[in-house]
């Protein structure tokens, strides 16, 4: 779900709403009340409180913003949610820049195990209590509440105990172990090593001029990328120095993404009796020192320029890669499939994700926390994978 957009554009619904200010102890009643009732909607997927935004019925709104200083620690409401209502809500708090200014957003997630109610007492909250969102109003839950939710239970086929997912060629387990890649030199550094060394020689060597350079100059044209860099002049190279790692990039991406990296996939594998309709992926993967993950791919760089006009026109692999969004903390992978077949491996990506242990992280494990939407599936199944770093 875009953020942005729900700022913006969205009004108070079955699974969004806005609050002026943020939640202090005086209002915690309310915030249980608030949690609970979007959590037992009867809506697919996340629930979102926004913080910051005063919303008018008219759908008129003030971005108001809350001081970065006196955000809340999430543990706080984390806490009052986990000791106050049962089953387990999965609450997560946190800050998001928009328009230069900081707000909340409360995302309630994983809603699979409604009704959910009051575990003890809290001020005017009773045991047993349980409130439900409708619309933009939250209600107290009637018996027609209870009996949808006990007859989608009854109703929905359970895939959690039919659908597997691990990584491509490593099937049954959910934890697999990789090596980390060894440092070696990118061609941005070992051109700017062979750059620095014919400079040293030039200074102590008279440099051709005339006649003789020219000559030189035209017997060392290559035809896959113009002159040597032995055959350059003390100012060119300087240059070329200067410049060395943007000229370079591209090949520095190649190799590293490309030589160096793991490519990875994730088999889903369904054993039910029925098709899983119209399905997508969505992968978190925290960021961690030394671990790299590619947002596109990357070819080989043509350096002849004839050769270099077929890079206009996109390769299908690169067309098809996962969809990589990066935030503050984390990659964010994503995937249309489509439908599942029963009995038949699927892979969740046309084309492999690559990613980069460095020497940095051996002995860490890296989280894949896996979700998978599908237009027949009651809530999102979830599984983490997971992947130790060794040497």
């Amino acid at each position: 779900m875009d953020i942005d957009d729900l700022i913006r554009f969205e009004n108070e619904n079955t699974a969004l709403d806005f609050k002026a200010t943020q939640y202090v102890k005086e209002q915690y009643e309310s915030l249980i009340k608030d949690v609970m009732a979007m959590a037992n909607s009867n809506v697919q997927g996340d629930r979102y409180i926004i913080v910051g935004v005063k919303h008018q019925s008219s759908g008129d709104r003030e971005l108001l913003g809350i001081e970065r200083t006196e955000f809340v620690d999430p543990a706080v409401y984390q806490q009052l949610i986990l000791e106050n209502i049962e089953p387990n809500i999965l609450l997560n708090y946190s800050p998001y820049e928009f328009e230069s200014k900081v707000f909340g957003v409360f995302i309630i997630s994983n809603c699979i195990d409604r009704p959910y109610m009051m575990k003890k007492d809290y001020k005017n909250l009773k045991k047993g209590d349980s409130f439900i969102r409708k619309g933009s109003q939250q209600t107290r839950m009637e018996r027609r509440d209870f009996d949808q939710i006990f007859a989608s239970r009854t109703n929905r086929t359970d895939y959690d105990k039919f659908v597997s997912l691990s990584f491509k060629g490593f099937r049954n387990t959910e934890e697999i172990e990789l090596p980390a890649v060894k440092r070696s030199k990118l061609p941005s550094e070992r051109a700017k090593e062979k750059i620095i060394k014919i400079l040293e020689q030039k200074r102590v060597e008279p440099e051709p001029t005339g006649y003789l350079r020219a000559i030189r100059s035209m017997g060392s044209l290559s035809y896959f990328g113009g002159t040597p860099y032995e055959n350059r002049t003390i100012e060119e190279l300087e240059k070329n120095l200067a410049n060395v790692n943007e000229t370079y990039r591209p090949d520095d991406y190649y190799e590293t993404y490309e030589l160096h990296s793991h490519k990875l996939n994730i088999t889903i594998v369904n054993d039910g009796q029925s098709y899983l309709e119209d399905c997508s992926i969505k992968v978190e993967v925290k960021k961690a020192p030394g671990l790299l993950l590619a947002s596109r791919l990357y070819h080989k760089p043509e350096h002849n320029s004839l050769l270099a006009i077929n890079s206009i026109v996109p390769r299908v692999e690169t067309i098809t890669y996962p969809d990589v969004d990066s935030t503050e903390d984390a990659w964010i992978i994503t995937q249309q499939i489509g439908d599942i077949r029963h009995q038949i491996p699927t892979d969740a990506f046309d084309v492999d994700i690559r990613i980069v242990f460095s020497e940095k992280i051996i002995g860490n494990v890296i989280n894949f926390e896996c979700r998978l939407f599908g237009k027949n599936l009651s809530h999102p199944l979830q599984r983490t994978l997971r992947i130790k770093v060794i040497e």
